[in-house]
């Protein structure tokens, strides 16, 4: 039985969603109490060379791997169907620019989809 693919978009979607829902109280009630949102904070830049030799440096090999082998699936679909490369016919192709772009995002959400749901799981083995 193959599963369709917009099928696996939707439970990746679906899980990096539940994912975020479950990580938001626990980034409000930081928020609240440091005064500050940690992405944009001065600790957060300071903490950044650290991830790269830190426990968590194998998350950044993996997410740009899987961004990779995404690319490399989708050009090898559009080389199969005789499709032009994506960012050509998004450009030449006016009359396919809508479908063009829908198509973009979804494998756009996947990607993100996957690049949360690995972080999560990065960050769940390394702060357990």
């Amino acid at each position: 039985m193959k599963v369709r693919r917009d099928v696996i978009s939707t439970i990746l979607t679906t899980a990096a969603v539940v994912v975020l829902v479950i990580a938001l109280p626990s980034a409000i009630v930081d928020t609240f109490e440091t005064g500050r949102v940690y992405l944009f904070s001065r600790q957060f830049l300071d903490e950044l060379p650290q991830r790269l030799t830190g426990p968590g440096r194998l998350r950044f090999v993996i997410q740009p791997l899987i961004a990779i082998v995404f690319g490399w699936r989708g050009g090898i679909g559009n080389a199969n169907a005789d499709r032009q490369p994506y960012l050509y016919s998004l450009v030449i192709r006016a009359g396919d620019r809508k479908e063009l772009a829908r198509s973009g995002i979804k494998a756009i959400r996947d990607l993100f989809a996957v690049g949360i749901i690995l972080d999560a799981i990065a960050q769940f083995f390394i702060y357990g």
